[in-house]
């Protein structure tokens, strides 16, 4: 299910990617539901008109589909820090940053929140994009880093007559 909150963008996108390209049964649920038993996964698709760090958290986690959501694994995309955090059956939390392209199974006894990293603005230092591939048979997750020129991307921004401090924002990070 990909979940749709007040003033998010990417849903539509994200819900046509799972179905059209991955195959995946995928329906849109509205952040007011609280009856989403039929769910193993849930997406929380990335821009957002509030910013991309207060819906993952801050404001998402007052919302009923936050706590009614009993899925496996959540993905939260365009957070900017590569994480995987995680609950166990009796209610304890962790958290880690993933190394990438190591292999890590999700256990069917704990819930996941996945937080993939994003193209720019590198909040760990890390220019290179950050992605991650879910394997739904073994329930493998595995982080990869790729070169992206933050530069190139930043000359651009400000060549198309853009704000230069969005440029300077994909390189610091902030």
């Amino acid at each position: 299910g990909v979940v749709v909150f007040p003033g998010s963008n990417c849903d539509r996108d994200m819900a046509m990617v799972s179905r059209d390209l991955l195959g995946q049964p995928t329906r849109m649920v509205w952040h007011e539901e609280t009856d989403i038993s039929d769910l193993d996964v849930i997406v929380i698709p990335g821009g957002f008109s509030y910013g991309d760090y207060l819906r993952c958290g801050a404001i998402a986690q007052f919302s009923p589909i936050m706590q009614a959501t009993k899925a496996h694994v959540t993905f939260c995309g365009h957070v900017h820090m590569p994480s995987l955090y995680h609950m166990t059956m009796a209610g304890k939390t962790g958290e880690f940053r993933p190394a990438p392209e190591n292999s890590i199974p999700l256990s069917k006894q704990r819930r996941w929140l996945v937080i993939p990293g994003s193209t720019g603005q590198p909040r760990d230092g890390n220019p290179a994009a950050c992605y991650a591939t879910f394997d739904t048979v073994t329930h493998d997750l595995t982080y990869y880093r790729v070169p992206y020129d933050t530069n190139a991307a930043a000359e651009k921004i400000i060549a198309a007559g853009l704000p230069a401090i969005l440029g300077q924002r994909l390189i610091a990070g902030a």
